[in-house]
């Protein structure tokens, strides 16, 4: 499957969505619209792919899932993809862009991603590899609250991923949300790491889709969409915004005391969605690393994969 990996950092890189070996038939969506490969800027705006990060290959399913590093005159984006193959050609590819904090809804480092990459793509050994079946468990306990996620633990390497990299937090604002963690971080507010496996606070997922599953690695991509708010987010190094989803909004707004409003320019709190998919890599029932990319859409988007948006139609 790595051959059909390199054949497609080879189409972006050359802008030559007509190089890949795709069926006669086939469906494609970039940012969820659905579109002919060679419409998309996947294949038309970028200018080198400067690092392949997590790979899934799911021989099952005969699916491929990339992350990847990609450059556009000085900036950096990134690109997450997950292909469907049968028969050697490419019948589905499902392509989400990153390009700044605004998609992201939060934190927004692709440039991390080669330096996790060891940690994601290891394979696991014999003892703590886990059915296909848990994988695919997990995949769903990530995004939905009415799993047992009390069943995973979380090895030391699992810490609050976000958009290609670790998420340093502003310890004030981890002890405003989380009360019970404030021993753990100094007085004076500095950017700190947040340990995380699977949260107790997940939201209620809805549409929940297995994108790959890697059984050699212990991987599992998954993904839904999730409803929510852009809200101010107002720290002692930073005025901006955050996403949070609707099952944490309540939490979120311990911290937004009225003082931190004054002499700010805050923006207005405003309903979105967040396309969201989760990373998770296992070691035996434990979350080594868990990473989440959310690409924020209007308020009540949802997926193009839904068969509502094929039925009935002709062609």
């Amino acid at each position: 499957m790595q051959k059909f990996i390199d054949l497609f950092v080879k189409a972006i890189e050359a802008h030559d969505a007509e190089s890949l070996p795709m069926a006669a038939r086939y469906r494609a969506t970039e940012n969820s619209v659905p579109s002919a490969l060679r419409h998309m800027e996947t294949f038309n705006c970028f200018d080198k792919v400067n690092c392949i990060g997590t790979t899934l290959e799911d021989e099952v399913e005969n699916t491929f899932f990339v992350a990847l590093n990609v450059a556009y005159g000085s900036h950096e984006a990134a690109v997450l993809a997950r292909v469907k193959l049968e028969n050697g050609l490419m019948t589905e590819v499902e392509i989400e862009v990153y390009r700044a904090r605004a998609n992201t809804g939060f934190w927004f480092t692709p440039h991390d991603m080669f330096d996790l990459k060891p940690l994601f793509d290891a394979e696991v050994s014999d003892d703590k590899k886990i059915s296909r079946e848990e994988l695919s468990y997990v995949g769903h306990c990530v995004l939905d609250n009415s799993y047992d996620g009390s069943r995973y633990g979380r090895e030391d390497t699992c810490m609050l991923m976000e958009a290609g990299g670790v998420v340093y937090e502003n310890s004030g604002y981890a002890k405003l949300i989380n009360p019970h963690v404030g021993d753990a971080f100094p007085e004076k507010d500095i950017r700190v790491p947040i340990p995380m496996g699977i949260a107790p606070n997940r939201p209620a997922g809805e549409n929940i889709r297995i994108l790959a599953i890697d059984e050699k690695k212990g991987l599992v991509a998954s993904c839904f969409d999730v409803d929510g708010v852009v809200s101010p987010y107002l720290v002692s190094d930073e005025t901006s915004t955050c996403f949070v989803p609707e099952s944490m909004i309540k939490e979120h707004h311990k911290a937004l005391l009225p003082q931190f409003f004054e002499g700010k320019s805050a923006s207005f709190e405003m309903r979105a969605t967040g396309a969201t998919i989760n990373i998770v890599k296992m070691s035996g029932l434990n979350v080594a690393a868990l990473m989440q990319y959310t690409n924020m859409r209007p308020y009540g988007a949802r997926t193009a994969w839904r068969k509502e948006t094929t039925e009935g139609l002709k062609y």
